[in-house]
């Protein structure tokens, strides 16, 4: 999961709040982009939010006191398949049954 899609979340959760900062004044520091906004600093121009150090320190503080997880999951959520191949009828053609079969012609040209 992206820091952006996280942030959102944890803001709904009352986990975290937008932070409110001064702006970075000129000269800029060589990772400053003036064509992005950090959603953690208040929608401040300078950096992205997936890039953005205080907010992931502020992550995996609330990982460290057990307040926030991420569970894996462990059971495949798709049915159990013996076996898949490509098998379509249509019309009356005949089918190929394991995928094994199926072979491209190739034309030089």
């Amino acid at each position: 999961m992206r820091y952006e899609e996280l942030f959102p979340q944890l803001v709904e959760s009352r986990l975290v709040a937008p932070r409110y900062i001064m702006p970075v004044q000129p000269p800029y520091p060589a990772w400053y982009n003036l064509n992005v906004k950090c959603d953690y600093h208040a929608g401040l121009v300078g950096h992205h939010i997936d890039n953005c150090t205080a907010f992931k320190h502020a992550v995996e503080n609330l990982l460290k006191v057990g307040m926030l997880s991420f569970e894996t999951q462990e059971k495949n959520p798709l049915p159990n398949h013996k076996n898949v191949n490509a098998v379509i009828e249509e019309d009356g053609q005949k089918v190929k049954e394991n995928l094994s079969d199926v072979t491209t012609l190739l034309k030089w040209v």
